[in-house]
C-alpha cells in the first residue's frame, strides 16, 4: 500500500535453489502471518496413487496428489524460508500465504517451471532440460543495434495452418522442422510440391532478416492449456508466470519440463541458422489482480492506485505494475537476466512500456549490456491509458533522449505510413 515500508530483500535466492540432495525455497511475503510450502505429485488435479514422488518418501493423496505440507518460517527481508530434504526434481509446488487472516495458495512468483495452465509451480533441474551443447548456443553478434532486421511472428501462427504440413503445429517444436512448404494462392500446389512456398522455419530465413520478435511465450493466463483445439488461441498479451514458457505450444503441458526443452530446442535451432531471438515481454500489467501470485504473496504491493484506492490502469487491462518499487524493480530486472542466462534471449521488446518508469527500463539495460553488450532492449513508448505515476518518471518516446541503449518503437511514423492504427478515415502513404 502506498506509504507503507517493506521489508526488502535482494538476495539471489527468490523461488528455489535445487540440489540433489536437497532443494531450498523463500518466497517475499513481507507482511504475511503465515506461509506454508505444498508439494505435489503432479502439476494437475489428476488423482495419483502412488506413495512418492521424486524421491520425497511419503504418502500421495488419491484427490489432490499432495504430498505434504510444511510450515515455513520467517526469515531476512520479509521472506519466509523452508528446506527440503531429498531430491525433489520433478516435484510441483504452491506457498499457501496468510494476509490478514485470509490464507490463499499460490504459485511461485518466481517459479521457472510450472504445470497444466501455471497453477503449481516446479521444482527442476535445469540442465537436465539443456539441448546437446546449449552451453556454446548463441545467437548472431551485431556491431550496432541499427544492423538489426526484425520480423515480428506468433509461434502459433507460423506452423499452425494444415496447409503447411508441420509435424508439430503450432508449437515451438513445429519452429524447428525444415523443409515445410504450403500453396501459393497465385501457383497451385502440385504433386511435387514444386509451385509452393516455403513455411514456418524456411519462410523466415528466406526473408533475409537478422532477428525474429516472438509474440508472448511466457505463460499467458487466456489460453487453457489443456484445450488443443484451434479456437483456443490468444496472442498472450496477459501474463501469470513471467518466467515459465507457455504451456499451450508444448507437446505436453501438463510436464512441466517439456515446455522448457522444447522451448530451448527452438531458440537453438533459430541461432543455427544465424537468426537471434527477442522476446515480447508484457512487464505493464497481469492477467488479472485477485489471482495473481504477486496479490497473493504480498497484496497491492506489486500494482499501482489512484489516490482514490481504485486501480490505475494505463494498460487498458484492468491493473498495471508499480515497476517504480523495489521489489517489483529488481524482479522485472531478475526475470530479464534470467530468460538471457537461461535461454541465451537476443533482445527484449517491452510491451507498453510507456506504463514502466524511467529509472527501472535504464537498470534492465545497464543490468543486461553487462552480461550482453549488444543486448537488443526497446519498446513501444507509450501506454494504453492514464497512470498514477507522473509522465515525467515514465518511459515514453518523449523521454528516450534520457534513457542510454533503449530504443523506442515510434507510432507517428508507422501510422504515417501504413494509416492510423485506429481510424480508417486516415490513410497513410
Amino acid at each position: 500500500m502506498p506509504g507503507t515500508i517493506y521489508d526488502i530483500y535482494l538476495g539471489d535466492d527468490l523461488g528455489f535453489v535445487y540440489r540433489k540432495d536437497m532443494t531450498a525455497f523463500r518466497v517475499w511475503a513481507p507482511e504475511a502471518e503465515s506461509a506454508v510450502l505444498n508439494l505435489y505429485a503432479r502439476g494437475d488435479d489428476t488423482p495419483v496413487l502412488s506413495d512418492s514422488a521424486g524421491g520425497f518418501n511419503t504418502s500421495v493423496s488419491p484427490d489432490t496428489a499432495l504430498i505434504s505440507s510444511l510450515p515455513m518460517e520467517k526469515s531476512d527481508g520479509g521472506t519466509w524460508y523452508i528446506t527440503v530434504g531429498g531430491d525433489l526434481n520433478g516435484v510441483y509446488y504452491t506457498y499457501t500465504v496468510t494476509n490478514s487472516g485470509v490464507a490463499r495458495e499460490t504459485a511461485d512468483p518466481y517459479a521457472r517451471a510450472a504445470g497444466l495452465n501455471g497453477v503449481r509451480s516446479m521444482v527442476i533441474d535445469l540442465d537436465e532440460t539443456n539441448p546437446i551443447d546449449f552451453s556454446q548456443d548463441h545467437g548472431p553478434i551485431l556491431k550496432n543495434s541499427t544492423d538489426a532486421i526484425i520480423c515480428e511472428i506468433s509461434i502459433r501462427d507460423m506452423t499452425g495452418g494444415s496447409s503447411c504440413g508441420a509435424k508439430h503445429p503450432g508449437t515451438y517444436t513445429g519452429l524447428t522442422e525444415s523443409g515445410l512448404r504450403c500453396s501459393s494462392a497465385a501457383a497451385p500446389q502440385d504433386e511435387n510440391r514444386s509451385h509452393s512456398m516455403p513455411a514456418g522455419l524456411d519462410y523466415i530465413l528466406d526473408l533475409g532478416i537478422t532477428h525474429v520478435q516472438i509474440m508472448p511465450m511466457y505463460d499467458f493466463g487466456s489460453v487453457d492449456e489443456d484445450d488443443s483445439s484451434p479456437d483456443n488461441y490468444n496472442w498472450g498479451y496477459d501474463p501469470t508466470n513471467y518466467n515459465v514458457p507457455e504451456g499451450s505450444y508444448s507437446s505436453n503441458p501438463a510436464d512441466g519440463s517439456v515446455r522448457i526443452r522444447e522451448l530451448k530446442d527452438m531458440i537453438a535451432s533459430f541461432h543455427r541458422h544465424g537468426i537471434g531471438v527477442i522476446m515480447d515481454v508484457v512487464y505493464n500489467h497481469t492477467y488479472d489482480i485477485e489471482n495473481s501470485c504477486f496479490q497473493k504473496c504480498a497484496p497491492d504491493y506489486f500494482y499501482r492506485t489512484n489516490s482514490d484506492g481504485t486501480y490505475s490502469d494505463a494498460s487498458a487491462c484492468g491493473n498495471e505494475i508499480a515497476s517504480e518499487r523495489t521489489m517489483v524493480r529488481k524482479y522485472i530486472i531478475d526475470s530479464v537476466l534470467y530468460w538471457m542466462e537461461e535461454y541465451h534471449i537476443d533482445g527484449f521488446r517491452f510491451d507498453l512500456m510507456g506504463v514502466l518508469d524511467m529509472e527501472t527500463m535504464q537498470a534492465v539495460y545497464d543490468a543486461a549490456s553487462r552480461i550482453r553488450p549488444d543486448i537488443l532492449i526497446y519498446g513501444e513508448g507509450w501506454a494504453g491509458g492514464d497512470s498514477a505515476l507522473p509522465e515525467s518518471m515514465r518511459a515514453l518516446k518523449r523521454s528516450v533522449r534520457c534513457m542510454r541503449g533503449i530504443g523506442m518503437f515510434s507510432d507517428d511514423m508507422r501510422d504515417a505510413l501504413k494509416g492510423h492504427v485506429f481510424t480508417p478515415e486516415a490513410p497513410g502513404y
